[in-house]
């Protein structure tokens, strides 16, 4: 962005430009893959961001290219290797989250995907992940007709999604230790 609002290519400015300038902040509005910087950088985070773009590998190889030698790259997306994506994957996954996801992964899918950019994954763990499970839930509910879900009155709004996250959140809680769920988290360090 350039300061005082106006976007680089001509599109509005982003809201809060004049804020986040006055607050010191330094921030671009450009696709990730399309962002330069003379800079390298020691942490890279991108919080359920990469399963929003339409070229992932793409992404990551820019990510690499901006990471210092001992830099490192965090990601948190859903993943599909999870109890709640194998029962609900025919039908309606609240992680699919159409039209919004355009690429999903599984833990190992993702480091290949990684490793074909010139990273090699540094770690991983699971996260909780009830949001998926309260959406399949309702979105089956739904089906059924116990609920009314409409682009009115969507998932998030309806008065059975809270009491619905605080349950999965629950069960997420108590099988974690047990097998994978919703949400993962990966680190990346470029390959040497």
């Amino acid at each position: 962005m350039r300061p005082g609002g106006g976007d680089p290519r001509g599109g509005p400015a982003a809201v809060g430009t004049a804020a986040a300038e006055r607050a010191g902040h330094v921030y671009h509005c450009t696709p990730v893959e399309e962002f330069t910087s003379d800079r390298r950088f020691d942490l890279i985070m991108m919080m359920s961001i990469i399963e929003h773009v339409p070229d992932p590998g793409r992404v990551l190889r820019r990510m690499g290219e901006l990471l210092t030698d001992d830099g490192v790259l965090v990601l948190k997306t859903p993943n599909t290797d999870t109890l709640d994506c194998r029962l609900f994957r025919k039908r309606n996954w609240g992680g699919y989250h159409c039209p919004r996801h355009f690429v999903l992964f599984t833990r190992d899918g993702l480091a290949r995907l990684g490793a074909r950019c010139g990273l090699r994954m540094a770690g991983s763990h699971y996260r909780q992940g009830p949001p998926p499970w309260a959406l399949s839930v309702m979105a089956w509910m739904h089906d059924r007709r116990w609920i009314t879900i409409t682009a009115q009155r969507p998932a998030y709004q309806h008065w059975t999604y809270e009491p619905l996250t605080a349950v999965f959140a629950a069960f997420d809680f108590a099988r974690a230790p047990l097998m994978p769920t919703a949400q993962m988290i990966v680190s990346f360090k470029r390959a040497r």
